[in-house]
């Protein structure tokens, strides 16, 4: 949802004020910000009017009406949730290292609680859906390749196998808006290089297929935990110096 901001500006000038205000006012309190002319205010002026949130209080200006009020109240309120939303995207990408091991810290909740209720709510499909991204994965191995984007796709099918929209699409949204994701795919070459691949992600599902919402929420908050030790080494290897991670994430129910 946009938010009209020249709207809510005016609207909250008027509602701040004890005395009418008029365009010419109006327009010196806004053009700084706005950039516009007195003519834009005079014109919104005259749409507000016509839809009630604004009356004229002959040659003294406008005052704001309770109608007014309440649709300031409404634009207030997408408007700070559209700061909000803008910050969390702003700190998703942002590439510093505390950041990366903040994002692991908000998957082991989110992504642990995912695996909890799949567990208890997958479909046959959904398990079915697992086995083959997993097999997929076993395929990319064997093929020399990292296997970044068959992780990536057991973690979107894990939660999309809980059943809760909500949870889901917050957990792509942190997943997808970080830049979290070359960096695993550089770990996993690394592991690759090794000859060593996770047994992690199969422990996952075993836990899903047999019912054990709290097994598998286990599994999935160790696979995490895991990935933030490897990150921790990564960086290290990488910028030739130790970066503190802190202790290992703690299950916050157990």
């Amino acid at each position: 949802m946009s938010v009209p901001e020249l709207e809510l500006d005016v609207l909250s000038a008027l509602d701040s004020s004890d005395r009418p205000m008029g365009a010419c006012l109006l327009h010196m309190k806004l053009k700084d910000k706005h950039h516009i002319g007195q003519a834009t205010i005079g014109r919104m002026l005259l749409e507000l009017d016509g839809r009630g949130l604004t009356t004229r209080h002959a040659y003294a200006g406008r005052k704001i009406t309770a109608e007014g009020k309440a649709y300031l109240d409404e634009l207030s309120g997408a408007a700070v949730f559209m700061r909000e939303r803008d910050m969390l995207l702003e700190t998703l990408t942002a590439q510093d290292a505390r950041t990366l091991f903040a994002v692991l810290e908000v998957r082991y909740g989110l992504e642990g609680y995912c695996a909890y209720l799949a567990a208890d709510r997958a479909t046959e499909d959904d398990i079915a859906c697992l086995r083959d991204v997993l097999r997929q994965d076993e395929e990319a191995f064997t093929r020399g390749e990292s296997g970044d984007r068959e992780d990536a796709l057991f973690h979107e099918t894990v939660a999309r196998a809980a059943h809760n929209p909500v949870l889901e699409h917050t957990v792509k949204l942190v997943r997808q808006a970080s830049v979290f994701a070359p960096v695993i795919a550089s770990i996993l070459r690394g592991r690759l290089a090794e000859g060593e691949q996770y047994p992690d992600l199969y422990d996952i599902l075993d836990r899903i297929e047999q019912r054990e919402p709290d097994g598998a929420r286990e599994k999935m908050c160790i696979h995490i935990d895991k990935m933030k030790r490897e990150l921790e080494a990564f960086l290290a290897k990488r910028d030739g110096a130790t970066h503190q991670a802190g202790p290992p994430i703690r299950q916050p129910f157990a």
